[in-house]
């Protein structure tokens, strides 16, 4: 398994989730994220956020990181410390996480959560959302919340537009927009705990009294029911009593959350909270396939997706299903007329889960590129189009330069190859060379709200200052990643060596070629390189910008600052591991699975004879407690 392209995989479906526009489903995407932890749990990847990139206007959460909660499926799964005790039990609802911070009761900023450290800024928004203040005018400190769209308000605007997906997705559309839109008016912020606090005599110490004061101050609060007990008896009662009562609230749920009572109010006024998250199986139907589209992806595999008969789940109609990849249809004798169980999970395309009957009829795989025609061939479980010259490929490396140096905010890829197709615009050569027909256009006619935000689009490919890092991501190299790209970003010298070879091949001699090569070798090791110059023709793009008299590339020299790892086996005591993995950061430490650079082996159990532990001492690497890690860095 390609690590990277893991983690590159992760962090795409995570942008395209959190901007409103899922493409795979929340079980397909956990199960990507468990196959990470398993290869590289230390990876950067695995935080709130996984990787997501925040666009727009950046702005730091106070007090603490504003995190996600662990998952479990059943009652076994529940941890340990939530059973045989008192309890609240309360919806996790299906929508946008966002956080509130208000100064003497006014509201002073609203941020969505973002990758938990940095979020986007929506004050204008979330005042219209919510008003200017809560009644409680010593309050300073921050409220987080849902934004979220009721099923009567979804219902209204489901009349006022066709074709619309989800109220998760519209709500992300609406929120993400730079301008304000009128059916903002139909998004509810659903407060459920309070994040951090100034200036008070005497915290808060429970959950009631945290849910007490949200209700007095806010009109929509995340009802709780609090339990004495939980076990398995109650449990199988308590669960099904309070989702059936949640989803009366006509909000979409996906699932519970689990908090202990106690609170704790640390040095930094933050509250932290004790929780768990209960997600239920995905709902599941039967249906008939009526087609199977074949679709190019940006590397050029065939990616097929069913046309099912129109089928009710989870209170959406679906006509389409995800089908993984063509071995995968190959094998499961997927074919026009099959009867085939789906599941739904989230507000995304099912999945296909059983083909219950194929009635006889054959599987059809494609034989030609949709797009040039070209005889298909098979690379691992994939149909791929294998013509260098197929135009799919031209379209990719325009679709990811738009998006890299265009930074969309928001904007869809199928509004942009509007307007791309509008203008004559198929690559990255002719997007320079239509550049005068394109700003006459838009500087010379009255523009729409969708007309502006392309106009931002093309200023910013056309005039801003592109960072190196972007221009090595916005070239759409295999294996040149978010990693890759920020490694090699950090010696500016050597990539204007490369850049200098691509376009200026006759001046330089075989020796500077396996000068440079060596170079980035040494940086990327041998895959990465093997890549990037079998790609030199994707590199050469870097001519439209440092050709550009508008333009400037940032060679900054970045700190290369020295990393130092530790290794965890075990469960820590004083903080959850992503948690813990945020703190170690500001000390210079990254978390590891390779056990032979390590500084330090962390356990709370150094005596046990676990297979880390003998690692550990055959490497003579120091064995310590988490407690005494921490006393270090302090």
């Amino acid at each position: 398994m390609d690590i990277e392209k893991l983690e590159q995989d992760i962090k795409y479906y995570a942008e395209c989730y959190y901007q409103g526009h899922p493409v795979i489903s929340d079980e397909q995407f956990d199960s990507l994220v468990d196959k990470l932890r398993q290869l590289n749990p230390a990876s950067s990847v695995l935080k709130t956020g996984w990787g997501f990139e925040v666009n727009g206007d950046k702005v730091k959460h106070r007090y603490t990181h504003i995190g996600s909660l662990e998952k479990c499926k059943s009652y076994e799964e529940i941890p340990d410390r939530f059973k045989n005790t008192k309890i609240y039990i309360s919806p996790k609802l299906d929508g946008l996480s966002a956080v509130a911070y208000y100064e003497r009761g006014q509201l002073v900023k609203g941020i969505t959560r973002g990758n938990g450290e940095y979020g986007k800024d929506i004050t204008d928004k979330l005042r219209l959302i919510v008003g200017n203040n809560v009644k409680d005018l010593s309050f300073t400190g921050a409220v987080r919340g849902e934004l979220i769209i009721r099923d009567d308000n979804w219902n209204i605007l489901s009349q006022k537009y066709d074709n619309l997906i989800s109220p998760r997705n519209f709500a992300a559309g609406i929120i993400n927009r730079k301008e304000i839109d009128e059916d903002i008016i139909y998004i509810d912020l659903v407060v459920y705990k309070i994040v951090g606090q100034d200036s008070i005599i005497k915290p808060f110490v429970n959950r009631g009294q945290i849910i007490s004061w949200l209700i007095q101050n806010f009109k929509h609060t995340i009802p709780e029911y609090y339990y004495p007990v939980l076990n398995e008896n109650s449990w199988n009662t308590y669960h099904i009593e309070t989702f059936d009562t949640f989803k009366k609230l006509g909000y979409n749920l996906d699932g519970l959350v689990l908090t202990a009572d106690n609170i704790i109010y640390d040095s930094k006024h933050a509250y932290l909270y004790d929780e768990v998250a209960f997600k239920f199986p995905a709902e599941t139907s039967v249906t008939t396939i009526k087609d199977i589209e074949w679709n190019l992806s940006r590397t050029n595999r065939l990616i097929p997706v069913a046309i099912v008969e129109p089928v009710e789940l989870s209170g959406a109609i679906i006509n389409r299903a995800t089908c993984n990849n063509a071995k995968w249809v190959k094998d499961m004798q997927i074919c026009i007329g099959s009867d085939i169980e789906i599941q739904r999970s989230g507000e995304v395309i099912p999945k296909i889960l059983t083909v219950m009957e194929t009635n006889g009829n054959d599987v059809q795989l494609p034989q030609n590129c949709p797009i040039c025609g070209h005889l298909l061939e098979w690379n691992g479980v994939d149909l791929v189009c294998n013509n260098t010259k197929c135009p799919n490929i031209a379209l990719s490396d325009l679709e990811q330069w738009c998006e890299v140096i265009g930074e969309t905010d928001g904007l869809q890829w199928t509004i942009m190859k509007q307007y791309l197709d509008m203008y004559g615009i198929n690559s990255i050569e002719s997007l320079y060379l239509r550049r005068g027909y394109v700003e006459t256009d838009l500087n010379t006619r009255q523009l729409s709200i969708t007309d502006l935000k392309i106009k931002e689009f093309f200023k910013k490919l056309y005039e801003d200052e592109v960072s190196l890092y972007k221009l090595l991501m916005a070239l759409n190299i295999p294996r040149l990643g978010d990693k890759t790209c920020k490694e090699l970003s950090k010696y500016p010298d050597i990539c204007k060596k490369l850049f200098i070879y691509v376009l200026n091949t006759s001046a330089l001699t075989s020796d500077d070629y396996r000068n440079i090569r060596c170079d980035i070798f040494n940086i990327v090791k041998d895959a990465t390189t093997e890549s990037i110059f079998q790609n030199l023709n994707k590199v050469q793009n870097v001519a439209w910008i440092l050709n550009s008299p508008f333009v400037r590339v940032k060679f900054e020299q970045i700190e290369n600052k020295q990393i130092k790892y530790i290794a965890v086996t075990g469960s820590l005591q004083t903080m959850k591991r992503k948690d813990f993995e945020k703190y170690i950061e500001q000390y210079g430490y990254e978390l590891t699975s390779t056990l032979s650079k390590c500084e330090y082996l962390i356990t709370n159990n150094p005596n046990s004879g676990s297979s880390k532990n003998k690692q550990a001492q055959k490497y003579n690497i120091p064995i310590i407690t988490e407690q005494q890690f921490l006393q270090l860095l302090k």
